[in-house]
């Protein structure tokens, strides 16, 4: 690739600059379908450009870490544990919010939330239309890739996911090995009283809570995240990038929600290892989503 760029990519890079970090995304996703600009022109582009790590985004380093948890952990549910090497990638900071879902409406790209049609807690409703800042709920698999896609991104793998909520010193829960407390995320019993649900989700951006090791918040809490794998049984140690297989049981959710901890959900939905295994074409008024993308090996020197 020794494209150098001309008078079209300078063009480009400007507005980069000018754009927030929402819109650049999507102008990079845009152009890279346009006749002018090829895309090997454009990753060179993108390799010489500083705004490849966005303040919305942030940037998770590639090497192995371990996945998955052993006979050691009496808790333990996703056997084997097993190390797997990842590429560098970025991954949201926060989840994806109803406002920011809703442009991907108004664009004419991802499918209007029916909030009707995934009334599975009965009446309970947690304050959907009081704010856009909550995270998005009610969306199948198919509406997050739609969505993730539409703003240059893609859905995490499982095990890029992972990474981002543990790191790699195989902790159990995104903030340590500590048991969850409603000071470290969103849950069950973080309601009026314990053991009930609570009473609306929570804006992102609330940082009260503990992030990742990488910066990421609401890792084990406020919703579940679709990831992009189907569900299979882990690979063998050693795995490169791993993927989940073309036809499987279901899309791979993880990272639990508000009813963790409740009569309906296992409380060890919380940890950064428990894969939850849902419908593609359903709704759930507790998985949402956040986005990934890969990233390039000029902006691997800026990972963590």
């Amino acid at each position: 690739m020794t494209h150098a760029p001309d008078d079209s990519l300078q063009a480009l890079a400007e507005r980069l600059h000018e754009a927030t970090d929402g819109d650049a995304a999507r102008i990079l996703s845009q152009e890279f379908g346009t006749a002018n600009i090829q895309s090997c022109e454009l990753a060179t582009l993108i390799g010489q450009s500083p705004r490849v790590a966005t303040t919305d985004m942030v940037l998770v380093s590639g090497g192995s870490f371990v996945m998955g948890c052993g006979n050691d952990d009496p808790d333990c549910t996703s056997e084997p544990k097993h190390s797997v090497m990842l590429s560098p990638f970025e991954i949201d900071k926060h989840e994806v919010t109803e406002r920011q879902y809703e442009a991907c409406v108004q664009a004419g790209v991802c499918e209007a939330i029916e909030y009707g049609d995934c009334s599975t807690y009965g009446d309970w409703r947690p304050g959907h239309e009081q704010h856009g800042d909550v995270p998005a709920t009610c969306v199948t698999w198919t509406s997050a890739n739609k969505y993730c896609e539409w703003t240059g991104k893609r859905l995490p793998t499982e095990a890029e996911w992972e990474k981002a909520a543990r790191g790699t010193d195989g902790r159990v829960y995104p903030w340590g090995n500590s048991p969850p407390t409603c000071a470290r995320a969103y849950f069950a019993d973080c309601g009026p009283d314990n053991n009930h649900l609570p009473a609306e989700l929570q804006p992102v951006g609330d940082h009260r809570r503990p992030p990742s090791p990488y910066g990421v918040y609401d890792m084990a809490g406020n919703v579940a995240e679709w990831t992009n794998d189907r569900y299979a049984r882990y690979p063998a140690a050693g795995a490169t990038d791993p993927t989940g297989p073309v036809n499987g049981l279901g899309r791979v959710a993880r990272g639990g929600s508000w009813a963790s901890g409740s009569a309906s959900a296992p409380l060890d939905e919380l940890r950064a290892d428990f894969r939850s295994v849902l419908d593609e074409n359903q709704m759930y008024e507790t998985v949402g989503m956040r986005c990934a993308r890969s990233v390039l090996p000029s902006a691997t020197s800026r990972t963590r």
